[in-house]
């Protein structure tokens, strides 16, 4: 169970049990939702609310435990975070902020119609 009321980046206490066939019950407002598909390799409950706690405690006693285990486990390794993947992961996203920033400064260039450019702020540091 992860009843975590903080927002964490990567919930490795979500991922270490899913690596080794354990269902996970998990807040719906933390990082371990991500991780999670409701009712398939594990449960989610409202954030703060004690008594969906309570209910989805009484439907993990209830579920097929061993379909969400088995998808837990075989979720986790059809898709295993490594270092290359985040790496990889986090270039992608700032590299797309780059390109959507260059997009912007282009788009808020005077054409050219005769009118002078704005001097670009970043030239101006290195000249």
């Amino acid at each position: 169970m992860f009843p975590s009321l903080w927002y964490e980046g990567q919930p490795l206490i979500v991922l270490e049990p899913k690596s080794v066939g354990t269902p996970v019950i998990v807040s719906d407002g933390c990082a371990g939702r991500e991780e999670i598909t409701n009712r398939v390799d594990g449960l989610w409950f409202r954030s703060g609310d004690a008594r969906d706690l309570v209910r989805a405690l009484k439907a993990f006693q209830t579920g097929d435990i061993a379909a969400m285990a088995q998808a837990a486990y075989a979720g986790f390794w059809a898709n295993p975070p490594t270092i290359e993947r985040h790496v990889d992961g986090i270039t992608a996203i700032y590299g797309d902020l780059l390109e959507r920033a260059a997009s912007i400064r282009e788009a808020e260039r005077p054409a050219r119609r005769g009118i002078a450019p704005r001097p670009d702020p970043d030239s101006a540091a290195t000249a």
